[in-house]
């Protein structure tokens, strides 16, 4: 055999490949026939090692893209995450300044509202007082004009029997002459 140092056979290896005569040998035809399908054979495991090698090469890049994408997609995770962080804490601290602002509204318009019932109160007091000080005068004021109404009326009522009196003086006097 010419091809023991070779590591790889391929078909026109094994076509031309001579073998010695012996004469006891095997039958050269049936062996040619022989190699012509060892050599077919290895033609076809040559090109499905090809396909297989350009499949797991197409393989191996689908894998690089992939894991290429898992780590875009991890970093987009991560910023997400931290854009989400970031979000949080500045609607917290947004939150936080409007609860703030609202609590100095509340504490103004209670204090503004305090302010304006005392001053309400006050008033009303005020009201009050001068309603009972103004009752008192009027009640004074009637009090005092009805005592004026009575002695008017006593007065009155001397009048009226003094003029009576007069008057039947003067009829009894016209009547004597």
């Amino acid at each position: 055999m010419d091809n023991q140092g070779s590591t790889t056979l391929n078909s026109t290896d094994i076509k031309n490949q001579e073998f010695k005569k012996v004469m006891r040998g095997y039958d050269p035809r049936a062996v040619a026939e022989f190699l012509d399908q060892v050599a077919t054979h290895l033609d076809n495991v040559h090109r499905n090692e090809k396909r297989l090698t350009k499949e797991l090469e197409s393989a191996n890049r689908h894998l690089l893209q992939w894991e290429s994408r898992q780590d875009e997609v991890t970093a987009m995770k991560e910023a997400a995450a931290k854009e989400a962080n970031a979000i949080r804490e500045e609607a917290s601290k947004e939150a936080a300044r409007m609860i703030q602002e609202v609590e100095e509204k509340a504490s103004e318009i209670r204090k503004n509202t305090e302010e304006w019932l005392a001053k309400l109160i006050s008033g009303l007091e005020e009201t009050q007082r001068r309603k009972e000080s103004f009752i008192k005068a009027f009640k004074a004021s009637l009090d005092s004009h009805y005592e004026l109404l009575e002695a008017d009326q006593a007065h009155a009522e001397s009048l009226d029997s003094q003029l009576s009196t007069f008057l039947q003086q003067q009829m009894g006097a016209s009547l004597s002459h």
